[in-house]
């Protein structure tokens, strides 16, 4: 009966197959490294831009 015209059979399932990796984590003291060099940053542009305005509203 599925002999019908324009009936496509449905094509069959591929296998699936596993591609979820396992996420490589750095160690310990590299991502405390990099912690450390952006809170370091964020002070120094913080510290940077506030200079700036003072030295600009105290003029």
């Amino acid at each position: 009966m599925n002999e019908r015209i324009g009936h496509k059979a449905k094509p069959q399932a591929e296998p699936q197959v596993d591609l979820q990796v396992e996420p490589q984590v750095d160690p310990l003291w590299k991502r405390l490294m990099w912690f450390g060099a952006l809170w370091a940053a964020g002070v120094a542009t913080v510290a940077t831009i506030s200079y700036a305005i003072r030295i600009w509203l105290v003029d």
